[in-house]
């Protein structure tokens, strides 16, 4: 999915992306305020940064486990969601994350995996 492909799509309430989609584009959904429900493909192996910032009545989002890159601010803003549910396990998803920019990441929402609980990133000690 190209870049901002949706982006300020105010009155967008719901999305199924074609499992043909592996990659949702930097801001893709940036500001689609209204966006209430997505789904994922189970195909999708990257959300780049800020893909759904400011996402604000979001409310549940499953990403699955084929995804092996998740950009800074993807989730930020999305203050209606509570939680991120991941289809893969703990040690999977810190590897997915462990190259992130925390510089730029003001989300910390739980992560639900298969295996347990994870805040979306560790800091380092």
């Amino acid at each position: 999915m190209a870049d901002e492909a949706f982006r300020e799509c105010r009155h967008l309430q719901a999305v199924r992306i074609p499992e043909s989609v592996t990659r949702i584009g930097k801001w893709a959904f940036w500001r689609c305020e209204n966006l209430t429900e997505i789904t994922l493909p189970s195909s999708l192996a990257e959300i780049d940064k800020g893909a759904f910032c400011n996402c604000e009545k979001l409310k549940t989002l499953t990403v699955p486990s084929s995804v092996t890159h998740i950009g800074a601010l993807a989730f930020d803003g999305c203050s209606s969601l509570k939680n991120i549910h991941f289809a893969g396990t703990v040690d999977t998803w810190q590897k997915i994350i462990k190259d992130l920019d925390l510089s730029n990441v003001y989300t910390n929402l739980p992560v639900i995996c298969t295996d347990g609980e994870t805040p979306y990133y560790k800091w380092s000690t």
